[in-house]
């Protein structure tokens, strides 16, 4: 009997230390790629996606948490009765409904996993407010709702999703900053990871700890309809936020958050963005890329038909600096947006959170074929377009057409001569209207003025004596009289004055005026004054004035 016991706990020891052994070499090493999930058909391709859900299906059977014991006054924990009816509604082998009906139910964190034991369309109908817990010590993992392994799952109604976030975003990390050690995010209120063929309609998401939104390692998934709201000033609540993820549709949506309205970072590939409202927030951003090893291109993203107001950024690509990890960006769309007071309308910004002077390595991700194409609105920075490429891998492929922005009313009572753009490391294509006018490549630099100016030349002149134009000659230095010489036959000494170009010395009286006078002199003197003659006009010479005085005594 002791020999069985022994032998019992033996087993049960052997079996823990290959099953630690086996985690352990499963999660050693760094992870080299993370492929993206096999979408396959889109179920949902053509259909509208949008009509009422509330319409129950023939032979549907409904899984409502009251009847498992939730308690709907938004004080009492109801974690227990949803998990109950969240595993009635999985074992089910029929067509169920999970529902929440009207009221204020109090949660904590929850996995609503699949798959689903009946094959077809799992339908989670969610018509009250849904409370999460507010002690943030009750979260071991980076969600509050993960809803994961999935297949044709549609959450809808007009409920709402309340992570009452407010007190976390006090003690939030910020993991963009942390380029060491592990970061831990506060939890996000819906977190899908590995659903294929999702949707989710309708429903709100307001106040979350970390994201609202978060959709990782899904394929075919359709958010449309949502409205997502939290603070301007709340840290890191990011919208929708996208990865290893293809063929995400987000559509005829709201958002107003803390951070980026929608972020797509690794991995994220055949996006579209339309019909979305951003603001406030932080825009809407690719990256950032080139933090982690072994990232995804995010490839085929379109942004279209949309509307950002009061962001600090619009149209953001954003990678590391002085990181050895690689990332790529391509065939990205940017069309048809308006912006109301944007700060930073277009950026590409491969020096993300660097300083001005940024004096890390260069970025090794590789952004290319990015266009933006008719961009326009009012913004609140007089360089509403700047692009700061890296110097290893310069952007390629980026097109400008039918760019055009005005001042906002921020900037309405400065006096800024014009828009301006930047570009560095990256030379763009530009077509159609461009305000602000088309960057080089190479750092803003003020632009001179086009209008001919007229200065005067600093030569010394009387009070009263204009100043020479430039347009006018100048004398040659070697033909400026000396300091205290005085000029032949002038009348007046002249010293350092100039007189006009061209205009007349002045002469001695012509012999018409005065009889000649004749002076002989032995040595020409240094200085010559000419005075003027008391003989009068006509008078006789006189060496004759002696015989004239003896004929008038005879």
């Amino acid at each position: 009997m002791i020999i069985t016991k022994r032998a019992t706990i033996y087993t049960l020891v052997l079996i823990i230390t290959l099953f630690a052994s086996s985690c352990y070499e499963a999660n050693a090493g760094p992870i080299k790629t993370r492929s993206k999930p096999i979408g396959g058909p889109d179920i949902h391709a053509g259909q509208d996606v949008e009509r009422d859900h509330h319409v129950l299906l023939p032979g549907e059977k409904i899984h409502n948490v009251m009847d498992f014991g939730a308690v709907p006054d938004g004080e009492t924990d109801s974690t227990q009765a949803f998990m109950d009816a969240w595993a009635a509604t999985r074992e089910s082998t029929v067509k169920s409904r999970f529902l929440v009906p009207p009221g204020r139910f109090l949660i904590g964190e929850m996995f609503l996993n699949g798959p689903c034991k009946f094959n077809g369309p799992i339908v989670m109908q969610i018509d009250g407010t849904v409370l999460a817990s507010t002690d943030i010590s009750e979260y071991m993992n980076e969600h509050w709702l993960r809803i994961e392994d999935h297949f044709d799952l549609k959450i809808t109604g007009v409920g709402t999703f309340d992570g009452q976030g407010h007190s976390s975003w006090k003690i939030v990390e910020d993991c963009d900053k942390k380029t060491q050690g592990s970061c831990v995010k506060n939890p996000a209120n819906l977190y899908f990871s590995n659903v294929t063929n999702g949707i989710v309609h309708g429903v709100k998401s307001v106040n979350p700890k970390g994201s609202h939104i978060f959709v990782t390692s899904s394929a075919n998934f359709r958010i449309t309809n949502v409205q997502i709201t939290a603070p301007e000033n709340s840290p890191n609540t990011d919208g929708i936020h996208i990865s290893h993820s293809d063929n995400v549709i987000v559509s005829k949506t709201f958002i107003g958050t803390g951070d980026d309205c929608i972020g797509m970072i690794q991995g994220s590939s055949n996006i579209v963005v339309e019909d979305v409202t951003c603001g406030p927030g932080h825009g809407i951003s690719i990256g950032s890329l080139g933090k982690e090893e072994g990232e995804a291109e995010v490839k085929g993203v379109h942004v279209r038909n949309s509307r950002l107001v009061r962001t600090t950024n619009g149209l953001r690509i954003k990678a590391w600096p002085g990181h050895k990890f690689p990332g790529a960006a391509s065939d990205v769309f940017f069309s048809n947006i308006t912006m109301e007071d944007v700060r930073n309308a277009i950026i590409i910004d491969q020096e993300y959170l660097c300083p001005k002077d940024c004096t890390k390595q260069p970025s090794l991700v590789k952004i290319k074929n990015v266009h933006f194409i008719d961009i326009r609105g009012t913004t609140t920075s007089a360089t509403p377009v700047n692009m700061k490429c890296s110097k290893l891998n310069p952007c390629e492929g980026i097109i400008f057409r039918d760019i055009n922005f005005q001042f906002g009313n921020t900037l309405k009572k400065l006096t800024i001569p014009q828009l301006n753009s930047s570009c560095i490391n990256v030379k763009p294509i530009f077509e159609g209207i461009q305000i602000p006018p088309p960057c080089l490549d190479l750092p803003l630099m003020p632009k001179l003025p086009t209008a001919p100016v007229t200065l005067p030349v600093p030569v010394p002149t009387k009070p009263n004596l204009p100043p020479v134009p430039v347009k006018l000659p100048v004398l040659k230095k070697s033909t400026l009289p000396k300091a205290g010489t005085t000029l032949k036959m002038v009348k007046t000494s002249v010293t350092t004055k100039l007189r006009a170009p061209k205009k007349p010395t002045p002469q001695v009286p012509t012999k018409s005026k005065l009889p000649s006078v004749h002076v002989a002199l032995k040595k020409a003197p240094k200085k010559l004054k000419l005075q003027n003659s008391r003989v009068k006009k006509g008078a006789p010479k006189a060496k004759n004035m002696r015989n004239i005085r003896k004929k008038r005594q005879h």
